[in-house]
């Protein structure tokens, strides 16, 4: 399979033990970043199912305080849950990489 490099996922692209980045919390907006958004985490799918047609996966985070991740923020959560391809993203392999011009 080939991982897309921008984008949503495929669901062929996630399984239980993948890596994924999945969204936690915000930033506002600052000056030189007008809109604020989304702040993405690296974590590891433990669960996924699919129900009425569609795949959610479930998780935790690869990296916790011992690593020196700030965990006290408002919105986190050690957990991530029922997330979909719409939510998720994942990092691009070399191939994808390297042929990333070739599609659109």
């Amino acid at each position: 399979y080939q991982r897309r490099v921008r984008g949503e996922p495929d669901e062929d692209d996630i399984g239980v033990g993948e890596r994924v980045f999945f969204p936690q919390g915000g930033y506002g907006a600052t000056e030189g970043n007008n809109t604020g958004g989304k702040r993405y985490h690296e974590g590891v799918v433990d669960r996924a199912e699919k129900r009425d047609g569609l795949m959610y996966y479930s998780g935790y985070h690869a990296k916790g305080e011992e690593d020196g991740k700030w965990v006290t923020y408002r919105d986190y959560n050690y957990q991530f849950t029922g997330m979909t391809t719409k939510e998720l993203r994942i990092a691009p392999n070399a191939m994808a990489a390297l042929y990333a011009d070739d599609h659109s």
